[in-house]
């Protein structure tokens, strides 16, 4: 039986993490072994669980925890506790994910579909060129683009993604009252309008190196798969992409001059296996098998991501072999080739209207009465499927070796 004087989950979840110096291990131990994040504060024996604690969870900490969600609420922040509805389902998959984000803006389903484009501070002009493009078109396909709202690459992500209208995620190393770099205050403004700011730090927390570690495994485990775009030697990106390789993430970059400082770090995880990608339609046909053995292993009930039928090319070299998905039992393929259309869905309509030729996305958008936004989804999801296919011209026309929908 529930005791009436017990915390709620969300405010004891809140509230431990603040008492064990933000520390989501800790967290994570504490909440196991008590059986809850409000179990915690019944009288439960921190040293049970292997946490070092001078004293014992004080209802001061329930008190603070209280502040900080009444603060949030007036500032038009987001609180999302381990175990809430709309906590990242990716971020599930990561060791000792952060037990609370305070976000600025809006987490979609959709956002399962995401890219980390990352890179150097200092970076050249056709890295920032490059990083700009990237977010425009992987956008303008439907993906998120996710990146850390630094200066250089990460910026120029940002800005390509918003500039095609599309979402992108911002992932921060200090509060979200902070604006860091102050050179991007325009950026964080922005960016909660199309997708949303996402820190694990509670506001006032300044931005300290130790940080941005932290703030980077965030980021990888949010991605599908992490881009780096340019980085040199010591580049904070190369740490991204580490992290994404521990995280089973796919991890991606593209090539620079040699000798050149500021693609060291980029060529140097090429040389180490990273794939060699320049331009979108390269990441997606890097991510296509992912996108198959993610659903191949999925048992929650949620939306499917779209796959592309197994043989379908997205770009211009062909993707590497991928490992089977790791499991006791051999799942079983899906594909969505098979899969006829709902008939009557925006899918359906677009479908039929290019069986009269090839049409770009503004005039099926304009036949189909359907948002660009909308319909840059729409032709991503037939694309990935083997639907459809584009054109280096922008025309999309339909891949008749697939099957025909009802």
């Amino acid at each position: 039986m529930t005791n009436k004087n017990e915390p709620s989950e969300r405010l004891a979840g809140l509230a431990l993490y603040l008492g064990l110096n933000q520390n989501p291990a800790a967290w994570h131990l504490a909440a196991g072994y008590a059986g809850g994040a409000a179990a915690a504060f019944s009288g439960f024996d921190l040293a049970l669980a292997g946490v070092k604690f001078p004293g014992l969870l004080s209802p001061g900490l329930l008190e603070e925890a209280a502040v900080l969600f009444e603060a949030a609420e007036k500032s038009g922040l987001g609180i999302l506790v381990w175990g809430d509805p709309g906590y990242p389902v990716r971020l599930t998959e990561i060791p000792d994910p952060p037990p609370v984000l305070w976000v600025k803006g809006l987490l979609e389903e959709r956002d399962k579909l995401a890219v980390g484009l990352v890179g150097s501070r200092q970076a050249s002009p056709a890295g920032l060129a490059s990083a700009r493009t990237l977010g425009r078109d992987g956008a303008a396909r439907g993906l998120t683009i996710i990146s850390g709202l630094a200066r250089g690459i990460d910026a120029e992500a940002h800005w390509g993604a918003l500039e095609a209208g599309g979402r992108t995620l911002a992932v921060l190393g200090c509060g979200l009252d902070w604006v860091y770099p102050k050179e991007n205050a325009q950026l964080y403004e922005r960016i909660p309008g199309a997708g949303a700011l996402i820190s694990e730090f509670p506001p006032a927390s300044p931005p300290r190196p130790v940080n941005f570690p932290r703030r980077n495994r965030v980021l990888a485990g949010l991605s599908l798969a992490v881009v780096v775009v340019e980085a040199g030697p010591r580049s904070g990106a190369l740490i991204t992409a580490r992290l994404g390789l521990e995280l089973n993430r796919e991890v991606m970059a593209l090539p620079g001059p040699a000798g050149s400082g500021h693609a060291l770090g980029s060529n140097r995880l090429i040389k180490s296996g990273a794939a060699l990608v320049e331009s979108m339609d390269e990441v997606l046909a890097e991510i296509r098998p992912r996108l198959l053995e993610g659903l191949a292993g999925r048992g929650d009930p949620g939306p499917a991501l779209p796959v592309p039928p197994v043989g379908a090319s997205m770009g211009t070299r062909k993707a590497r072999p991928k490992p089977p998905p790791k499991s006791k039992a051999a799942p079983a393929r899906v594909s969505m080739e098979a899969a006829p259309l709902e008939p009557g869905s925006a899918e359906a309509r677009v479908w039929a209207l290019l069986a009269e030729g090839p049409r770009d996305a503004d005039a099926l958008g304009r036949a189909a009465g359907l948002p660009a936004s909308e319909m840059s989804v729409i032709l991503l999801n037939l694309e990935l499927a083997g639907r459809v296919a584009k054109s280096p011209a922008g025309l999309f026309t339909r891949r008749e070796h697939g099957e025909t929908p009802e």
